[in-house]
């Protein structure tokens, strides 16, 4: 037997089919994860970082990376909540460098390492998995946690130093 919608049992059907696609496309999309409050404010500083900065990027990785180094600078890192928050700053110029890179852009290598070294000590000193910060910003987790590994390989093979834990800037080269 068909259900009916004022009478018409096609309208019916059609509604039905209707609401079985919608209910097989959002059971195939990812779930959102929940943020903590803390990551929550290295969410909100890639959102600032975004505003600040990312227009630079399309055009040159080196106005970019110093656009990004000075904002990550100034950026306090006295209280776990400025930690945070200095580490979603850092987190989303290294995304934005390594986006860059994949894209052919000159300098954006040299970008993407520079960040690096600035956001790694500091995610470890406050024990935040690449799982957990990955989310702060939306995209793929599992090719971009691949690409971090495989930079930071890199970085260790080249024997190239990182910042300290307070994720201080390093100097530029």
């Amino acid at each position: 037997m068909f259900f009916s919608l004022n009478n018409r049992p096609f309208t019916g059907v059609v509604f039905l089919v209707l609401i079985f696609f919608s209910c097989l496309t959002s059971a195939d999309e990812a779930p959102k994860k929940i943020l903590s409050p803390m990551l929550a404010l290295s969410a909100k500083a890639s959102l600032e970082g975004r505003e600040k900065c990312q227009r630079l990027m399309h055009e040159d990785a080196v106005e970019f990376q110093k656009c990004a180094s000075q904002w990550i600078a100034k950026l306090p890192a006295k209280t776990n909540e400025d930690r945070y928050f200095k580490l979603g700053a850092s987190y989303y110029a290294w995304l934005s460098s390594t986006s860059a890179l994949k894209n052919g852009m000159p300098k954006a290598e040299e970008s993407a390492f520079y960040f690096l070294r600035i956001f790694r000590p500091l995610q470890k000193k406050l024990k935040v998995s690449d799982q957990d910060l990955c989310p702060t910003i939306e995209g793929d987790c599992t090719s971009r946690v691949a690409r971090l590994l495989v930079m930071e390989s890199e970085l260790q093979s080249a024997g190239k130093k990182t910042v300290n834990s307070t994720g201080a800037v390093p100097s530029a080269n």
